[in-house]
């Protein structure tokens, strides 16, 4: 009864706020307000408690944010206000009891100038009867803010309450939103790349499902290495098995318009959040504000292709305390790019053919069409003054299409003649040849929820969190303009080839408590939680037309939709495995200046033997300016269901003679495996855990929130590193064995390879991010800087002797990279501009193993926006990404297929983009 009171005083305070707080700001100008005693009725606002939380923040950047918690108007002097910082202040406080808290030091006092606006004065001063306030609002516009500071809290990588960037044990970078927002892509991989230069998104024109699950990595390690968090749970992984790359969560399928901010860590952490913790932890954090905006964008390249546009709502209703409830729903829609030269062989067949005339390019090397939509909600609801319910989610939908290879009807055998239709000739339908048009229709789902007490700044109080999570993701495969050449005139020229299912079931119980020190203002930190994981994966069988071995097959006609053949009964699997976990992760101030802190996790599959791992953290405050930290730790990734089960057969084309080969990427486990190990020098074995070490020794500096710079060395071991062996091509006896098993039956595969526990592999870098705030006479200038070096190198070769993989391993990402951004704001008006650096890096030349790679020189791209603030509701952004259209050298590799430039390349090779965006927020 005496909670239902509490909350029907709450709405009324809220709803009397509201209603006094418009007629505040209609009748009192924020430049001129008349100060007036208090009163009883003054003080109603300020006798609601709500949670706070204020770490040495900048004071009027406190009062802002305590003016929305609040729902209370504060108006203060700028220059009264300038370089002063708020104590620290955590816990449920009425608005009295923390400006009292925040103020008294700093002697200023509060006085309520009506029953809904505050005003901040200097202490024991009459106060004046008209005097210039600034009415504290919280910015809607979508263009980057100031940079941040290293005492932003973070909630990554530590699980004590009060830690800060500045006082973290290991390197965090935190990405805002609105940064990540600010970029052309709506792909979250693209706005870390461009935000983080040791993080690289990869784009594989051209590439069956790696075109739309594009490839990225941390530090140089394999995608599946980073461990993606969504508030803190495990975010599932994407279907797609991407073999060169690893089994990894799809970035793409997280919705910008919601990101509050992005927080990386950048150091192991398998120890505190479990498998995959490699390389580091990407954390989304999803906002908590109710604004209500919505967004217009298009772009579109340099050279007329590529279009795109996007739009979204945003919406949300705050209710209670800080209960809360947002959404947002985004669409878009790309062109596809073409960045290619017509092939030489469709140049032969046009001289050969006067009187055919083929399209120009015959097939396109960039980006391909796609188009979606993505819908995800935040709740958070306070069921009493300290059990908190909460809840978000998110649904995809997302389809894709692009170009495979030509087939040209002068070589490729699907045109061949036979006698098993005798009156047939693919000539008929496709006298140009054809270029199969391969996509996937994309549905993603993921939601959690869970309940947690709001006493984390309590001591000697046990904190807890429990959740439950479901995320899917499900993968159709659809092929368009294509053929079964070993049915004839019985195929159809469209197909369904297969669905991939990825489905991941989690929960997580959390507990956390803080041991207060004597004659210390710090706390012993100790938290503790039990996990526990289902993880599904399922391959359905594509439409019988597009694995069906037709008569044709007697006349060397090839089986299956030609370009990407279907998932057969014999390739359809459902598997599941169950794993659990426990862990423990601590951090004790042994003195005021030096922390020390220790994690182990305990992690059991029914797969895989028992696996510990810890890390050991220690961070010495030589000043209040200056620290050290290392860190050590160990790791451990798991292969998932879907490398230890599932295979593929694909079709390529000989990059010399351009004969179009089947492929097999085949289980360790499979009998084509033990076909293959009966061979001298070869032995595939099932695949085992990877196992890592992480060591790294850094510095940071932050003098007065106007300068910081953080530098971290780096070191990471991965032993019996998953990469896939080198292709091995079958002999006719092998051909033969391999015929006789149940689904690969006369497909005819010339190759196949096998995902292995290939290499033993060591990362040296570091890490070096500066920033720099200039208060300017009219305007403020912010400027970052961010490096990074990344050696790769392969200390030993665990199977079958691979010179390429070695040789890819350490020379496809660039060892240098650099960003710097400055952006100058003045009045209305931001001006922000960006250089990215890539250094030389090298990659496939040919195949002659004596010259197998091509060098890249170092690539310069700058980035330019101007936004501007129209009328405080109304906001517009332009810009243009690679401002001088920058191209990277030309590849040689797979030249003669018509690519133009690598597409391996670390960065966007579709040249200069400008786009245009509008924002309107209430």
């Amino acid at each position: 009864m005496y909670e239902l009171s509490l909350r029907l005083e709450v709405l009324k305070s809220i709803s009397a706020s509201l209603a006094l707080g418009i007629w505040c700001c209609a009748s009192v100008s924020p430049a001129m307000a008349q100060i007036e005693p208090s009163s009883p009725a003054a003080d109603m606002t300020s006798e609601v408690k709500n949670y706070v939380y204020i770490q040495n923040d900048d004071l009027s950047e406190v009062l802002t944010k305590l003016s929305h918690i609040y729902d209370t108007n504060i108006l203060f002097s700028s220059e009264e206000l300038s370089g002063k910082t708020a104590n620290i202040v955590i816990g449920s406080f009425t608005l009295s009891e923390v400006l009292t808290k925040i103020l008294e030091p700093q002697n200023l006092e509060f006085v309520h100038v009506d029953i809904n606006s505050i005003a901040i004065l200097p202490s024991n001063q009459p106060a004046p009867e008209i005097i210039p306030f600034q009415k504290a609002q919280k910015s809607r516009s979508f263009h980057p803010p100031k940079t941040l500071r290293l005492n932003q809290i973070v909630v990554t990588g530590t699980r004590a309450p009060n830690r800060s960037i500045f006082s973290s044990l290991a390197p965090i970078d935190i990405i805002q939103g609105s940064h990540i927002r600010a970029n052309i892509s709506d792909d979250l991989s693209d706005g870390l790349a461009r935000s983080l230069p040791s993080f690289t998104a990869y784009r594989y024109p051209l590439s069956d499902g790696l075109i739309f699950n594009r490839p990225t990595g941390l530090r140089s390690l394999n995608a599946e290495h980073t461990l993606v968090l969504v508030n803190g749970k495990r975010r599932h992984k994407s279907a797609f098995l991407e073999s060169t790359n690893g089994h990894a969560v799809d970035l793409s399928q997280i919705p910008l318009n919601i990101i509050e901010r992005v927080e990386v860590l950048r150091d192991g952490a398998s120890a505190q959040y479990g498998s995959d913790a490699i390389a580091g932890v990407i954390n989304v954090i999803l906002d908590e504000d109710v604004e209500q905006s919505l967004f217009l964008q298009t772009s579109q390249y340099y050279e007329g292709d590529g279009k795109s546009i996007r739009a979204g709502i945003r919406s949300g209703k705050a209710f209670f305390d800080q209960s809360f409830f947002n959404f947002d729903l985004e669409a878009f829609g790309s062109e596809p790019t073409s960045r290619s030269r017509q092939r030489q062989d469709a140049l032969n067949f046009e001289a050969a053919h006067p009187e055919i005339e083929l399209p120009d390019p015959v097939q396109r090397w960039g980006k391909p069409h796609r188009k979606g939509v993505r819908l995800a909600t935040n709740l958070k609801s306070y069921l009493t003054p300290k059990l908190i319910f909460y809840n978000f989610a998110n649904l995809n939908l997302t389809e894709g299409s692009s170009d495979l290879n030509w087939r040209n009807p002068d070589t490729n055998r699907a045109f061949n003649e036979s006698d098993a239709f005798p009156d047939f000739s693919l000539n008929t339908i496709y006298p140009k040849g054809f270029t199969p048009n391969f996509g996937v229709n994309d549905t993603d789902i993921s939601i959690f929820a869970g309940l947690k007490n709001d006493s984390i700044s309590n001591t000697g109080t046990i904190n807890w969190d429990f959740s439950l999570g479901y995320g899917q993701n499900t993968i159709d495969y659809f092929l368009r303009h294509s053929i079964n050449a070993s049915l004839g005139p019985n195929s159809p020229t469209s197909f369904t080839p297969g669905t991939l299912q990825q489905t991941e079931l989690l929960s997580n119980l959390d507990v956390n408590y803080q041991i207060p020190l004597p004659n210390n203002d710090k706390n012993i930190s100790i938290a503790a939680g039990l996990e526990a994981r289902s993880d599904g994966y399922r391959v359905k069988a594509g439409d019988l037309a597009s694995y069906a071995i037709g008569p044709g097959i007697v006349d060397d006609l090839p089986p299956g939709s030609n370009g990407f053949p279907g998932y057969t009964q014999q390739q359809a699997i459902n598997v599941s495995e169950v794993s659990s976990a426990a862990y423990i992760d601590t951090e004790i101030p042994l003195t005021s200046r030096w922390t020390l802190g220790f994690a182990t996790r305990f992690e059991n599959s029914k797969a895989y033997d028992n696996n510990f791992t810890g890390k050991l953290s220690s961070l010495y405050q030589v000043t209040p300016e200056f620290l050290f930290r290392t860190t050590f730790s160990t790791g451990y990734h798991a292969p998932t269901q879907g490398q230890l089960y599932s295979e593929r057969t694909n079709q390529s084309l000989d990059v010399e003679t351009l004969d179009v080969l089947t492929n097999g990427r085949i289980a360790p486990t499979s009998p084509i495996a033990k076909i293959v190990s009966k061979r001298d020098d070869v032995s595939i074995i099932p695949l085992r855990p990877e196992t890592s070490e992480n060591f790294s020794f850094g510095f940071a500096y932050n003098v007065d929130h106007q300068i910081s710079v953080t530098a971290d060395l780096y070191q990471i071991n991965v032993d019996d590193r998953l990469s896939l062996t080198n292709s091995l091509v079958l002999t006719a006896e092998e051909r033969a064995a391999v015929s006789q098993i149940d689904g690969f039956k006369n497909i005819d595969i010339s190759t196949v390879n096998f995902l292995q526990n290939n290499m033993n592999t060591r990362t040296r870098g570091l890490d070096i991010v500066t920033s720099k705030f200039f208060e300017l006479e009219t305007a403020q200038l912010n400027l970052t800087a961010a490096y990074n070096y990344n050696e790769t190198r392969v200390l030993d070769l665990n199977s079958i002797e691979n010179t390429l993989l070695r040789l890819r391993t350490e020379n496809q990402t660039p060892t240098h990279r650099a960003s710097v951004s400055a952006e100058l704001s003045k009045d209305k008006w931001s001006i922000t501009g960006r250089l990215r650096y890539y250094g030389p890096w090298r990659y496939d030349a040919s195949s002659n193993i004596d010259d197998p790679l091509q060098t890249f020189g170092e690539e310069f791209i700058f980035d330019l926006s101007l936004s501007y603030d129209l009328n405080n509701s109304l906001y517009l952004q332009a810009g243009v990404e690679n401002l001088f259209n920058n191209y990277p050298d030309e590849a040689s590799y797979q030249s003669n297929r018509g690519l133009i430039y690598s597409r391996n390349a670390p960065y966007d090779t579709d040249g200069g983009v400008a786009y245009i965006k509008f924002k309107y927020s209430k």
